[in-house]
């Protein structure tokens, strides 16, 4: 029987879930696997819009709700409950699902700080549910051949000793986005989506890292934003928020971490890489290149497109799933395989790293993050 989802925050006329998140389950094999069932609008109106509309793609009915998530919570043909609106409802959206007994599924940041994070993981954990975060960077083929055993794991390049992220995205600042990146409190910063989806595919890859070191700048004083990435105007802001960064660290397994994002405010040089990440061993080296920009903070969406041992270009075969890391993440979550896909727990890591990069940006030093 397919695993039925109740999504939160689906609508058919904008969102992740409705251009990214949700369409995958729509074609083979992952319809196989799951169905739509519910969903909830921001106004009945809206709902039901979206529910007629989403009836037509998933072959059956899809029942509307709006307002409080637990009558969708409490549907008995809801098997899991997808939680993707803005972070700071998380806590509200996801907590009545939980207390059903409901597997769940939040996007990235699964809080708003990692105090939020912990007490929706611990109360997954006591409800004893299956939980899956939207880190879908785990599941961009590069990264999973890097950590596949025929490059790290049987030897090819050695014992890792160190490793360098430099990634480059053109922007000003902040271009085009949601007025929550100009608050730290809400969760919502260039640190805590962008840096961290990287982090993420990088500490998969690795493992986690123990000490972090932080030194940011603002090189851009205003910042546009507006009602989406594609909008043309936008309303001119100032900028208090770093969006330059370098850090530097140590992983548990003793090998050295480097890594940088740096905003250019133009295009690319020619033949320059937007990523340039190195894994270095004793006796070789891997290397991952991107030429999409959005690649250097945005692995959930846009893998990189190269990967190199030792010099020499890696193949890799493009899944099926409609060739989207979204469509990868439910196909893991669909085979339970325990690893495959990052759950609460991943995620509360996820955040105690953020929270000791914030740590070590205010204070001036390195941090354990054990300590956060």
């Amino acid at each position: 029987m397919p695993i039925r989802l109740g999504v939160v925050g689906l609508s058919k006329n904008r969102g992740w879930a409705a251009s990214n998140l949700i369409p995958p389950i729509f074609a083979s094999p992952l319809s196989d696997s799951f169905t739509l069932t519910a969903l909830i609008g921001s106004s009945p109106a809206s709902a039901a819009a979206s529910a007629d509309h989403f009836s037509e793609l998933a072959k059956r009915e899809v029942k509307a709700y709006h307002g409080s998530t637990e009558a969708i919570s409490a549907d008995p043909d809801v098997d899991v409950v997808v939680v993707s609106v803005k972070v700071t409802e998380h806590v509200d959206a996801v907590m009545p699902a939980i207390k059903a007994g409901k597997n769940v599924f939040v996007e990235w940041p699964l809080g708003k700080n990692l105090a939020e994070a912990r007490t929706i993981a611990q109360a997954a954990r006591e409800r004893g549910v299956r939980t899956m975060v939207g880190l879908q960077g785990w599941q961009g083929p590069p990264y999973v051949k890097a950590r596949e055993s025929d490059l790290l794991g049987t030897g090819k390049i050695g014992r890792v000793i160190s490793t360098s992220w430099n990634g480059m995205y053109i922007c000003n600042c902040y271009p085009m986005v949601r007025r929550v990146v100009l608050n730290i409190c809400l969760g919502g910063t260039y640190l805590d989506i962008l840096i961290a989806h990287a982090l993420s595919a990088m500490t998969f890859v690795l493992g986690k890292l123990h000490r972090v070191s932080a030194t940011t700048v603002s090189g851009f004083p205003e910042i546009r934003v507006a009602s989406s990435f594609t909008a043309v105007n936008g309303k001119t802001l100032p900028n208090d928020l770093p969006d330059q960064w370098a850090l530097t660290g140590i992983f548990t397994s003793g090998a050295l971490f480097s890594a940088s994002w740096l905003s250019l405010g133009a295009s690319l040089a020619p033949g320059q890489p937007a990523l340039a990440w190195e894994i270095v061993g004793t006796q070789g080296k891997i290397r991952v290149e991107a030429t999409r920009p959005a690649t250097a903070h945005g692995p959930c969406v846009h893998p990189p497109d190269t990967v190199f041992l030792n010099g020499e270009r890696v193949d890799f075969e493009e899944e099926n799933v409609a060739q989207t890391t979204t469509g990868r993440a439910w196909e893991a979550f669909a085979s339970g395989v325990k690893g495959s896909y990052p759950t609460f727990e991943d995620a509360v890591q996820l955040h105690q790293l953020v929270e000791a990069i914030k740590k070590s940006d205010v204070e001036g030093r390195a941090v354990d993050v054990n300590e956060i």
